[in-house]
């Protein structure tokens, strides 16, 4: 174990330079068999749009399945979306990729740690490239959010949760850091502008009626697509899935699990005297990523690249890492993260895995106990293992 953190403190500046070329090949694999259903979506959204098609209606000669993101997503890939189709595809594929590795770049985080955050997260990223996910963006605005927030900088702390929120609604959980903000004001009034213009770009390149009609067909669209989600093979990947899955039953409302795990979610929030430990609010961040996943019927495998950088941060966080703690960290890598690939076993993944939501098991473990950690751990730092919020004012 210890040669093997020296080979990798010895070659962790390799690791964006790996990061970049695993993203350009995964992504060069799909376009090169034409299998890229999902980036076909994404792009064929923004001439729905222009033409004042349905969003949310099938297409079955266009693609596969449904689009379920916001009318703001189908207008802020338009400039990606005219571009030739496998230039676009490229250059969308390899946005995600940087903007996922630059928001873990940005972390408040040693350049170790930050490294192996990044290692920790690189086969989920691949994962969600390869689904050709926006799953992938979403984790780089909330880490992103984070980090901007920390720095005082709540103007573009609020843009990345503005984005969030009005293409794919996840970003709201970004609200999570408001009590963490220097400038609350100055927090409140950017979010409201920039979300009031994100919902307004639509408009300038439709009709209002018709872009009016998409928002609340999204609305529709989704509340449809919560209930299909329940027992379905690919989604619903989550604590609230294991629980259904599990159970067998469709007689209870998930209203039930998600009130509890927001209660024990929220009980952080009263001890006021943490705020001012980073170590608490990385905490913090690291439940949010889990909780976002873990409390959605609509979460899929590609959705744990949201999941894995605060799997990874909460384990950077141990300030003594017991067996227990390395046994869920190897345990959530292995079932959860390598369960889709070709080298986990396909029996035990066709049988086990799928059916019963296991790749959800040990992110959820990991999730309960921060949850307890962050209620009663002391983050008072031991050792200057992370930069003061004055370093951070530095370096930005």
């Amino acid at each position: 174990m210890i040669k093997l953190r020296q080979f990798f403190n010895k070659y962790r500046h390799l690791l964006p330079y790996i990061w970049v070329v695993v993203a350009f090949l995964a992504s060069l694999a799909k376009i090169k068999v034409h299998r890229h259903n999902n980036y076909t979506i994404f792009r064929s959204s923004w001439g729905h749009l222009e033409s004042g098609l349905s969003l949310y209606q099938a297409y079955p000669r266009e693609y596969n399945d449904l689009y379920l993101y916001g009318p703001t997503f189908a207008a802020l890939i338009a400039p990606i979306a005219i571009l030739p189709e496998a230039v676009s595809y490229l250059v969308w594929q390899m946005l995600l990729a940087t903007l996922l590795l630059w928001a873990i770049a940005s972390l408040p985080l040693s350049l170790e740690r930050r490294a192996l955050v990044g290692a920790f997260t690189l086969n989920e990223m691949v994962t969600g490239l390869m689904m050709q996910q926006w799953n992938v963006g979403i984790a780089a605005l909330l880490i992103l959010a984070f980090a901007f927030n920390e720095r005082g900088r709540e103007h573009w702390a609020t843009l990345c949760i503005a984005i969030g929120l009005t293409t794919k609604l996840y970003g709201i959980v970004g609200l999570a850091f408001f009590p963490f903000a220097q400038h609350k004001w100055r927090f409140i009034w950017t979010l409201a502008m920039w979300t009031g213009l994100l919902l307004a770009l639509p408009y300038i390149c439709a009709d209002a009626n018709y872009v009016s009609g998409q928002y609340l067909e999204w609305f529709t669209t989704l509340a449809s697509k919560n209930g299909i989600n329940h027992f379905a093979a690919m989604q619903n990947i989550s604590l609230l899935g294991i629980i259904r899955k599990w159970s067998g039953s469709a007689a209870y409302s998930d209203l039930i699990p998600i009130t509890l795990g927001l209660l024990l979610y929220g009980l952080a929030y009263l001890r006021l005297g943490q705020y001012r430990h980073l170590g608490f609010r990385l905490g913090i961040l690291s439940s949010t990523l889990l909780f976002v996943v873990l409390f959605s019927t609509g979460s899929e495998s590609s959705s744990y690249v949201i999941a894995f950088p605060g799997i990874a941060i909460w384990y950077m966080l141990r300030q003594e890492r017991t067996h227990l703690d390395l046994g869920l960290l190897i345990g959530a890598f292995i079932l959860s993260s390598l369960s889709p690939t070709d080298i986990f076993p396909h029996t035990l993944r066709e049988q086990w895995v799928i059916p019963y939501a296991l790749k959800a098991l040990f992110p959820a473990l990991i999730w309960l106990r921060l949850s307890f950690e962050l209620l009663f751990s002391d983050y008072a730092p031991t050792r200057p293992d992370t930069p003061s919020l004055q370093a951070l004012h530095r370096m930005a």
